[in-house]
């Protein structure tokens, strides 16, 4: 059964509407595994052999686009897409799922870990739920912009544009926060995340070696093969 459902959200004091798609492939299960998405991906592209992967795994397949990305309406900024990220998984929430798996890609790691950070001191008890996964993912948006090959004096305003706009996303200090089971992958040869700008190495001496998994000869998009999927759930389960 497929459906879509409306949820509301809060950007900046503003209130807009964002589509969320649901995948129930059996009323009667009990987890739901939802997707953030990496930068300028939609749901509405996402692999539907991947999904089924997941489907045939056991869970519902939850997945949302970002405000300003396709029909979700608003204005982006980085308060706005946390708070799209809070709506997604309260709303998952509600549906009465006992466990919240959430698989987090690129751009869509650093909210999913902001958004999960921040719910552990406003909403304990749907934190409590959460089994994280964030996949390639970077510490900063500064960190990226420094890997890049690009004019210094460009990639210098660039980042103080960042800085003055509030839009240079900081996730190390909220991955250390979360107390509850999760995993992150990393991929040495990402062509996108290099390992300087990678989350991986800001916080590889502070997390449980048991919940840093390497992906070997990956680049950034590879999807995860289902033998990825069933490790990452073995770490957060």
């Amino acid at each position: 059964m497929l459906f879509k459902r409306e949820v509301e959200r809060e950007n900046d004091n503003r209130f807009g509407i964002s589509k969320v798609i649901l995948n129930f492939f059996n009323s009667e299960r009990k987890k739901v595994w939802i997707n953030f998405n990496g930068n300028g991906m939609a749901y509405e592209f996402l692999d539907p052999n991947q999904i089924k992967k997941i489907q045939n795994l056991g869970y519902d397949f939850l997945a949302f686009n970002y405000r300003a990305v396709v029909k979700s309406e608003g204005k982006p900024s980085q308060k706005g897409l946390i708070e799209d990220g809070k709506s997604v998984i309260k709303y998952a929430d509600s549906l009465g799922y006992d466990d919240l798996y959430i698989q987090a890609h690129s751009l869509g790691g650093v909210l999913a870990t902001k958004a999960v950070a921040q719910l552990k001191d406003e909403s304990p008890n749907i934190y409590k739920k959460i089994k994280l996964i964030v996949d390639r993912t970077f510490a900063s948006i500064k960190a990226v912009l420094k890997t890049y090959n690009i004019f210094r004096i460009i990639k210098w305003i660039v980042i103080k544009i960042l800085n003055f706009t509030n839009w240079n996303i900081k996730v190390k200090k909220d991955w250390e926060k979360i107390d509850i089971k999760k995993c992150l992958f990393y991929a040495p040869k990402d062509e996108v995340i290099e390992e300087k700008s990678a989350l991986f190495r800001k916080v590889k001496n502070t997390t449980d070696e048991n919940q840093l998994v390497e992906l070997k000869n990956y680049g950034h998009c590879e999807n995860l093969t289902t033998s990825d999927l069933k490790k990452a759930i073995s770490i957060v389960c």
